[in-house]
């Protein structure tokens, strides 16, 4: 049996007033606004990420739309629609249990056994413990947001990337209080926008959900890339927005960044003390959504770092998402902020949306010709190599707490700044990207040297 770990970024509660949560059939929990609902199909409102507009999805795709006010409805595996009322339950704290049929239990001191579930329906000491088939429950969501997916129906009926899968375990993780960008200490902050969940098919592609599942210790060539050059460049938008992968990539967002080392801030590369990322450009190119992310530079007070030259804040290398949400990862905060990139090739790591513990994810090399503030010209070779999930962690950071998958691997340097190699401790958030990286000196005998931080300071997102 194997259990696969996805990270959605959601709020501290799951319904608002008048809310409706549609329960998909792989296991996600959508705050929505539904529009129509047909025979075969769906039409609603991600509430989480309006900007993506409404999405249209077949009907079976759908197990329960639970509404805060007034009855529910749940739809059977053929699609059929029935009318429930909801109990009386926090769907915030209680520990539920859905079952395929569409009934709803409240349970307590739940425990999984081979082929059944056990609980109790009230908090009583004395109260026998009841027992259900687990081929008779759909999934259960814990007290901290944690859902088990028993029913694997649909994911096994509409993709051969699951075959096999039994079981799927969801962490669902609360959305990020977030600092805002401040160009300077007058600037006025940017607006925030939350962070949307994870995938929902809509009516073209259907036929399978849109992000890969890797198995456990996967390697690294079953993770695919895949450009859709005949998908329409608005549904390719929309199915990246609803995935919300792990690059910073929509047009306006920033995320600034500082330094330090033993616990002190630090001017980095003797350079500046804060960096911006900015995406200033987002566009559909051969199939791909492809980010174009320029750089500014802030000194110690937090001001404009005077007489650093405008070829480096220009454009980093672009970062291409395909529809499934994976990206080449192809800059690297720690190594692009002191040179500025005259001309580049290659990747570092590709990145599913979909990140198990355990997994290894493809690993290659970036070349660069790059040039100094003097005038240097320099080529590097940056090979990256061994990247593994190693868990699901919340990262602290000057920007807020953020639910994140931390990611362990080396990067060898060969080249004109010498040849050495580090050890990489890479946090990553959901449509943020990296928000700690840690980069530790490898010594010739493998022992660790020194260490620096470099943490997300602020963040806006667009």
């Amino acid at each position: 049996m194997l259990l696969f770990v996805v990270a959605i970024m959601l709020s501290v509660s799951i319904f608002a007033a008048d809310g409706e949560i549609m329960i998909t059939r792989d296991g996600q929990f959508l705050h929505v606004k539904v529009s129509s609902i047909t025979n075969d199909y769906i039409t609603y409102l991600n509430v989480r990420n309006k900007k993506a507009g409404e999405v249209t999805s077949p009907i079976d795709y759908v197990y329960m739309i639970l509404r805060d006010k007034g009855t529910s409805s749940f739809f059977d595996e053929s699609g059929n629609q029935i009318t429930i009322q909801k109990p009386e339950y926090d769907i915030n704290s209680d520990e539920l249990v859905f079952l395929n049929d569409g009934k709803i239990l409240v349970v307590y001191n739940l425990s999984l056994t081979k082929d059944a579930i056990e609980y109790q329906l009230s908090k009583k000491k004395k109260v026998p413990y009841t027992r259900t088939p687990k081929n008779a429950v759909f999934l259960i969501k814990g007290p901290h947001d944690n859902i088990t997916l028993l029913n694997d129906t649909y994911i096994k009926k509409h993709s051969e990337q699951y075959a096999g899968v039994t079981q799927r375990v969801v962490v669902v993780a609360k959305a990020p209080e977030v600092t805002p960008i401040q160009e300077s200490p007058q600037a006025a902050p940017s607006p925030i926008l939350e962070s949307p969940v994870a995938v929902v098919p809509s009516v073209e592609g259907a036929e399978r959900p849109l992000l890969a599942v890797e198995s456990l210790h996967a390697p690294a060539a079953s993770i695919l890339f895949e450009p859709s050059p005949d998908m329409a460049p608005a549904e390719l938008e929309h199915r990246i927005n609803e995935i919300n992968p792990y690059p910073l990539y929509r047009k306006g967002s920033v995320a600034e960044y500082k330094f330090q080392q033993d616990g002190k801030d630090f001017a980095y590369m003797g350079g500046p003390s804060y960096i911006q990322q900015i995406v200033s450009d987002e566009r559909i190119e051969n199939g791909l959504l492809v980010s174009y992310v320029s750089q500014k530079f802030f000194n110690k007070k937090h001001a404009p770092s005077k007489g650093v030259p405008a070829k480096y804040l220009g454009y980093l290398y672009p970062t291409e998402i395909d529809v499934n949400g994976s990206y080449h990862l192809t800059h690297d905060i720690s190594e692009d902020c002191g040179y500025y990139i005259k001309e580049r090739r290659g990747y570092a790591i590709l990145i599913p949306a979909k990140l198990e513990i355990g997994q290894r994810l493809p690993c290659s090399t970036i070349y660069d010709n790059l040039g100094g503030a003097l005038g240097q010209k320099m080529k590097t070779t940056r090979i990256y190599k061994d990247f593994v999930v190693e868990k699901e962690e919340q990262a602290i950071t000057p920007a807020g707490t953020f639910d994140c998958v931390k990611l362990v691997g080396k990067v060898e340097h060969q080249g004109s700044l010498g040849n050495h190699t580090v050890q990489y401790d890479m946090w990553l958030a959901r449509g943020i990207g990296v928000v700690r990286l840690d980069v530790t000196t490898l010594n010739e005998d493998g022992t660790k040297g020194s260490m620096y931080t470099i943490y997300l300071n602020a963040l806006s997102l667009t």
